[in-house]
C-alpha cells in the first residue's frame, strides 16, 4: 500500500503540474488559468470521494483527458473559450484522485500512513515536475503524465515482499 500511495502521490502531483503549466504556456497565464487548475482538481476531489463506483474507469480517462487537451491546445492555442473544457478534463483527473483516497482507506489502509506515503510522493513529483521543466519542459509535457501513469501501474501491482 505505501508504494501504492507514494506512486499515487507523484502521479498526481505530475498531473496538476502538467495540467498547470500547459495551460499556462498554450491558453493563458493569468490568474483565471491557476483559478481553473486549482478549482476544478479540488471538486473533482470531491466528486471522486462522493463516487461509489468508477476507479477503472476514471483511472483510464486520466490519460486521453491529459493527452487530448494537450493535443487540442497544440491546435487552437490561446483560445479562452477553451478554459471550461480545460476545467473538465482536469476534474476528471481529480476525481480519480479522490476515488484513489477513498477505496485505498476502504481497503484497510491506515490514514495517517497512507497520507504520509501519498504527500511524500506528491513532492517527490514537484520535484519531479520541477526537474522535468528544467531540463526540457515540451518533453515532460509530453511524457511525464504517462510516466507518472506507469508507475503507478508497475508499483500498485507488484507482490507485497518485493
Amino acid at each position: 500500500m505505501r508504494r501504492a500511495a507514494f506512486a499515487g502521490g507523484l502521479l498526481f502531483a505530475t498531473l496538476q503540474s502538467c495540467y498547470f503549466l500547459l495551460l499556462e504556456w498554450q491558453l493563458s497565464s493569468a490568474w483565471t488559468t491557476y483559478a481553473t487548475v486549482t478549482a476544478a482538481w479540488m471538486a473533482g476531489i470531491l466528486a471522486g470521494l462522493r463516487l461509489r463506483r468508477g476507479d477503472a474507469a476514471l483511472l483510464w480517462a486520466n490519460l486521453p483527458c491529459y493527452y487530448g487537451l494537450w493535443w487540442l491546445l497544440q491546435r487552437v492555442p490561446y483560445d479562452n473559450r477553451l478554459l471550461p473544457l480545460c476545467g473538465l478534463c482536469v476534474l476528471a483527473s481529480g476525481a480519480y484522485a479522490g476515488r484513489f483516497f477513498k477505496t485505498s482507506v476502504a481497503r484497510g489502509a491506515d490514514v495517517r500512513a497512507f497520507l504520509l506515503h501519498e504527500n511524500n510522493g506528491f513532492v517527490a513529483g514537484l520535484l519531479l515536475a520541477f526537474a522535468g521543466f528544467s531540463w526540457d519542459a515540451k518533453l515532460f509535457l509530453g511524457l511525464g503524465p504517462a510516466a507518472g501513469f506507469c508507475l503507478l501501474q508497475l508499483l500498485a501491482h507488484l507482490p507485497r515482499n518485493w
